[in-house]
């Protein structure tokens, strides 16, 4: 278990950042605007115990990908309602709504990550040769305009356009909350777009890669670890590549208001990473810290996680 004064007093260096990481980030940008976003909004029946509006909304990303999510609509508290944009965890279970969100007037946008048909819909049967999971962290680690990370980054990215479309909810109010690698999709277009009011993350995984990376049990960082172990001639080109999607690194461009979860004795999102993001960003901050590892006082966390996120974006959304 780490312990609060190693985390705290760890602030790692930004010295290491690629000096070409604005130039790189930017490129891709260029690359996914000219990617038509193809908007395709079906609403659904409203669902009685949320009293909400429902809109299942596909649209257009990187590598012309169809993104799919739900944007969930209060439908008497709030005229045109700020929203929360959630970004989930790699290999997370489908999402649902958030009441808490709900009861506060606060819209929300469920997105689904590429390449989790199986997660999100898994078939009937599944096959035991598709327990081992997703894989899709080490695939084109030697190149990362063509990496997975880079496919959701920009995914995020595109989300943010798509929302910004949507005339039923109030535009000028967005916050974004992610969980997991979710987190490091919500830092980074915040760093690049600059359009988001305020960050809810929670127990953020890809940060500080260079202390995490043999420390984490997170899905995609075991199968980075995986993929470098049969790449030993590949290794530090890998290392290298992988700092372009470092958390740490776009932590210090973030001015929104930001509060942040983590567990010191999280296995996965190991809070040596959390505690590097939280020390490099320049806005008014906040973190929530829990040391809980039984199944008991981590659904107490769970809740308590809830019932902040709740008062946290209903704070700095109205």
């Amino acid at each position: 278990m780490a312990s609060f004064d190693e985390c705290f007093a760890n602030i790692p260096s930004l010295k290491d950042r690629p000096k070409d990481m604005t130039t790189f980030w930017n490129k891709q940008i260029t690359k996914l605007k000219k990617i038509p976003i193809e908007i395709d909004a079906k609403k659904k029946i409203s669902k009685k115990v949320l009293k909400e509006t429902q809109v299942s909304i596909s649209y257009k990303s990187a590598t012309k990908t169809c993104i799919e999510g739900y944007l969930y609509s209060p439908k008497k508290l709030v005229k045109k309602p700020p929203v929360v944009i959630i970004f989930p965890d790699y290999e997370e279970p489908k999402v649902e709504p958030v009441n808490v969100l709900s009861q506060k007037g606060i819209a929300q946008f469920i997105v689904r990550l590429r390449g989790h048909d199986r997660i999100y819909d898994p078939p009937e049967e599944v096959q035991e040769t598709e327990k081992s999971g997703l894989g899709l962290f080490k695939e084109n680690l030697m190149k990362k305009e063509a990496h997975y990370t880079t496919q959701l980054f920009l995914d995020a990215f595109r989300t943010l356009e798509m929302i910004r479309l949507r005339k039923e909810i109030d535009t000028s109010r967005i916050g974004l909350w992610g969980r997991g690698i979710g987190a490091v999709m919500a830092l980074f277009v915040s760093a690049f777009m600059k359009r988001t009011t305020s960050l809810f993350l929670e127990k953020p995984s890809l940060a500080h890669f260079d202390v995490t990376q043999n420390l984490s049990r997170a899905n995609c960082c075991l199968e980075i670890n995986q993929e470098l172990k049969t790449q030993t001639r590949n290794k530090t080109a890998i290392k290298n590549n992988l700092k372009y999607f470092d958390a740490i690194y776009f932590a210090d461009k973030i001015k929104a208001p930001t509060a942040m979860v983590l567990n010191l004795k999280d296995t996965e999102a190991v809070p040596q990473g959390g505690f590097a993001i939280f020390h490099h960003i320049k806005g008014e901050k906040d973190m929530h810290l829990f040391v809980n590892d039984d199944q008991q006082a981590l659904k107490d966390e769970q809740k308590k996680t809830l019932s902040t996120a709740g008062d946290f974006f209903k704070k700095t959304l109205f």
